[in-house]
């Protein structure tokens, strides 16, 4: 059955940027507002993260806490090699104080902390606001939406933008058996990007993944990012990922099954490519976005690898300053832990075919069809570094340079990068207007989010502690207002 319905604004996802679009642009006035989310929850990726990066908030002032908009805009370029959009971060770190303030009047809880609870980056300063109310955060967006009139249709899949001339003009979208064709002032893409999309995937990271990477489960799977494309929107950062470490290369995405996986792979042991060559000081292990980016440097896939000599000191203690509970201050206990079932796992592992067992050198370059002398280079190096206490190769602190790989059994374990999510694609501007190639905006569409490109370059997203949620929700919550700016000016009035 085909229905259609008049609106001014229509908000494509109900994820973090969607559901603070949809609410900025009811209260700005913009008039009847719908939110399409093709699932039956919402939250998208926002649901997995555990706070924001945010610069003078309110938390911030009380707490007497000093930002420095200079440092971090200087730094973040630098990351960027000066390719990050300038006129978009500098209005991202002036905004996104206001946002955590905006959230907190609409009943999310968040605290200022200087420590992390996940496997991440350091905070610089203390940016970093966590949801202190982790399971209720987006049912309360979600009752502030519907207090605002935002109306929200569940499963509601959208699947083109509607045009006459140069304008978006609205969206069509499908709802079981329905057509819903919704006419609109503005359209607005939230949608998350493509994540879940392994086609898009492939063709945008072709160039640096030699096998598909392991990505979290997600519904974005890039429709509002094909849809701008599809009325002339041009690209940016569409090949951007937020690269979230790297996990046992199961054919389809887990995370860690055993506590030997938990351990191996996040202590800064020996690492290497799938040619056997050391590839990397592996202490930057403890940032998920620095090995995630030096893993994808080769291929996506690496391999952790050890010796049952330091397995066995695993199996009674890891020492404390190897755990990120020391280094980043981590909620939640000693992290990894002890690997005192190591046999057992180790065992599984195998079958599951993402480790390997070898009673030598010679024999784990045979099962690895690896070139013998490269691996026995690789070895001989390494584990003289660590009786030195020096590293000439790859200049890893001595504080980690430890845990020789000689005698044998040897044990690999396969790892593969892991990906959040993706982060851009349509070009923007600082209205958070859908922009042509020529740089002329598309008159009526508007991207936030996943979807909005300009802020990341390249492959890599920023070693700031909760940066993309910092993005989605303030980027989300200025599309919304910017949209009903456009629809409430004097030559666009729409109907309220």
């Amino acid at each position: 059955m085909h229905k259609s319905m008049d609106c001014a604004v229509v908000v494509i996802g109900g994820g973090a940027s969607g559901l603070c679009a949809a609410i900025a642009a009811a209260e700005a006035g913009a008039g009847p507002v719908v939110l399409l989310e093709k699932s039956e929850a919402l939250g998208g990726k926002g649901g997995s993260a555990q706070g924001m990066y945010a610069l003078g908030s309110r938390l911030q002032r009380q707490e007497g806490v000093c930002c420095d908009p200079e440092y971090e805009f200087r730094d973040i370029m630098h990351m960027t090699s000066y390719l990050c959009d300038g006129v978009l971060l500098r209005q991202f770190l002036a905004e996104s104080g206001r946002t955590v303030d905006w959230l907190l009047d609409h009943g999310i809880g968040i605290e200022l902390t200087d420590r992390v609870q996940q496997l991440s980056h350091g905070a610089s300063g203390r940016v970093y606001h966590r949801w202190n109310r982790v399971k209720d955060r987006f049912q309360t967006l979600r009752r502030s939406a519907e207090r605002a009139g935002v109306r929200i249709l569940m499963g509601a899949d959208a699947s083109e933008l509607l045009t006459e001339g140069r304008r978006v003009t609205g969206v069509r979208a499908r709802i079981g058996e329905d057509v819903l064709t919704l006419r609109a002032g503005a359209v607005i893409l939230g949608s998350g990007g493509f994540a879940g999309n392994m086609e898009m995937l492939r063709e945008n990271l072709a160039d640096v993944l030699q096998e598909p990477p392991l990505f979290f489960p997600t519904r974005s799977t890039g429709e509002g990012v094909r849809m701008a494309w599809s009325v002339g929107a041009g690209k940016a950062s569409e090949r951007a990922v937020l690269a979230h470490g790297v996990a046992p290369a199961y054919p389809q995405f887990s995370m860690h099954k055993t506590q030997t996986s938990t351990a191996l792979m996040n202590i800064p042991i020996l690492w290497v490519n799938d040619r056997a060559e050391r590839f990397c000081s592996e202490e930057i292990i403890y940032d998920s976005q620095f090995f995630s980016n030096a893993c994808m440097a080769q291929g996506g896939v690496a391999y952790a690898t050890v010796d049952r000599r330091t397995v066995e000191q695993f199996m009674h203690a890891i020492p404390y300053e190897m755990q990120f509970w020391d280094i980043y201050g981590m909620d939640g206990g000693y992290f990894p832990a002890p690997i005192a079932d190591f046999d057992r796992e180790i065992r599984q592992l195998i079958r599951d075919g993402v480790a390997v067992e070898a009673k030598d050198a010679g024999d784990l370059a045979a099962q690895m069809g690896w070139d013998p002398e490269t691996l026995r280079d690789t070895l001989l190096r390494y584990n003289h570094w660590t009786e030195v206490g020096r590293d000439e190769d790859f200049y890893k602190s001595p504080k980690y340079l430890r845990y020789p790989v000689r005698e044998g059994p040897l044990y690999l374990l396969k790892g593969k990068v892991m990906i959040m999510g993706t982060l851009g694609g349509v070009r923007i501007d600082r209205r958070f207007r859908a922009l042509r190639p020529d740089r002329s905006p598309i008159e009526g569409l508007y991207a936030a989010g996943g979807d909005a490109g300009g802020i990341y370059h390249g492959y890599s997203y920023l070693s700031k502690e909760g940066f993309a949620l910092g993005w989605a929700l303030t980027s989300g919550r200025l599309a919304g207002a910017n949209a009903a700016a456009f629809l409430c000016s004097t030559d666009n009035c729409r109907a309220k």
